[in-house]
């Protein structure tokens, strides 16, 4: 999965006087940004994959009472 950020603009870099620029804090937000993303969409698969194997055993077992 590939994450592609098109910006017209690019941010000024600013040294601060630890040595960092703010072109590191944007890449470094951007990068947590997506991170989260793919953490939640990853916590929503696996509850709905934990969701649907439920719902399939519960089927299974009113199939098998009807038998």
């Amino acid at each position: 999965m590939a994450f592609q950020i098109n910006n017209t603009t690019q941010p000024k870099a600013q040294k601060t006087p630890l040595g960092t620029t703010d072109v590191d804090f944007f890449e470094e937000t951007i990068i947590f940004k997506k991170m989260n993303v793919l953490m939640q969409s990853g916590a929503f698969a696996l509850t709905q994959s934990k969701t649907l194997t439920k719902s399939i055993f519960a089927l299974l077992r009113g199939v098998s009472r009807h038998n």
